[in-house]
């Protein structure tokens, strides 16, 4: 099932595959047929949904036996000093800045239950090598500090900067960047 927001999709010709159907539509009402579908996978994007309705929704659409599965990444984590600047600003600069929803992906979508027994998910993590401004490239998507900025004003975001180039001088330096992968898995 595919959930997302039509006016912001477009599909790179590179990445069509033959043998899938692309559709972009509500993940809560899907033009999909009644039992059709082995897989449904919501990754990053479950704690947008009405949740109820989705649930109908992957009743619907799947088979029995099929697989279902919530996937989203948690809180990064910086190797060195960087990881308690990071911290400090996800928590206390952007924290009142999350929209509503951002619950369910700090807690892995544990509070967002199946009606489907639960299958065993293993435990894995993302991870990439990033520069200084990479890490503060991804921190200015954060939805939460484009709020911030929209709000108050650059001055938090740009204390990130400053704080972030005083534990990281070396702007060439990679480190490790990780996050935690929450996966859930129920068989329908």
């Amino acid at each position: 099932m595919v959930a997302t927001d039509p006016s912001q999709q477009q599909i790179d010709a590179a990445q069509v595959h033959p043998h899938v159907e692309y559709r972009c539509e509500p993940a809560e009402k899907s033009s999909l047929g009644d039992a059709s579908v082995d897989l449904a996978v919501a990754a990053q994007a479950a704690h947008w949904f009405d949740w109820p309705r989705y649930v109908a929704e992957v009743q619907r659409v799947t088979r029995p036996g099929a697989l279902v599965a919530l996937v989203s990444y948690g809180i990064l984590d910086v190797e060195g000093d960087a990881g308690p600047v990071i911290a400090r600003y996800y928590r206390q600069d952007v924290g009142p800045y999350w929209p509503p929803g951002r619950e369910h992906v700090e807690n892995g979508y544990r509070d967002l239950a199946w009606p489907w027994p639960a299958v065993e998910a293993p435990r894995i993590e993302m991870k990439a090598q990033w520069t200084r401004a990479e890490m503060i490239g991804y921190v200015a998507t954060w939805s939460a500090t484009v709020k911030l900025v929209d709000t108050v004003g650059p001055a938090p975001f740009e204390k990130l900067r400053t704080d972030l180039a005083r534990v990281w001088p070396d702007e060439q330096e990679r480190r490790t960047v990780t996050w935690p992968l929450a996966l859930r898995f129920a068989r329908r």
